[in-house]
């Protein structure tokens, strides 16, 4: 079957993608609207099982919560801070790392802006 999922592919002038192939996979005769975009989902991760970060040797050296939302937010989110004075002025948005003190860290397409404080930031 993978040489007529290619055959089919090549027929239709569809571009190599996952979804694509899925959509040329047994006898099809056409093939409409294949340039309307996905969904794209991505799996972050939402914590860790170990509760201690540990030394080299073996030693701990920290606890983590055991809370994984703080202040309504939760890593992964994509949020928009709008923070009015100080260095960090302006409307960032992106995906938040969370921090358990309240301030979170912004990953934007291109650079971090870190410690925001929570009541600047409103859910996407």
């Amino acid at each position: 079957m993978a040489g007529r999922t290619e055959w089919s592919r090549t027929l239709f002038g569809l571009p190599k993608a996952h979804g694509l192939d899925g959509l040329c996979v047994g006898n099809v005769d056409a093939v409409a609207n294949w340039w309307i975009s996905t969904l794209n989902i991505k799996a972050t991760g939402r914590g860790a099982y170990q509760r201690t970060r540990l030394t080299a040797d073996g030693f701990p050296r920290g606890f983590l919560t055991r809370l994984k939302l703080h202040y309504g937010f939760q890593t992964g989110d994509f949020v928009c801070a709008n923070a009015r004075a100080g260095k960090k002025a302006g409307v960032h948005v992106g995906r938040v790392a969370l921090q358990a003190s309240g301030s979170l860290n912004i990953q934007k397409l291109n650079d971090v802006v870190q410690s925001i404080w929570h009541r600047y930031c409103t859910r996407i």
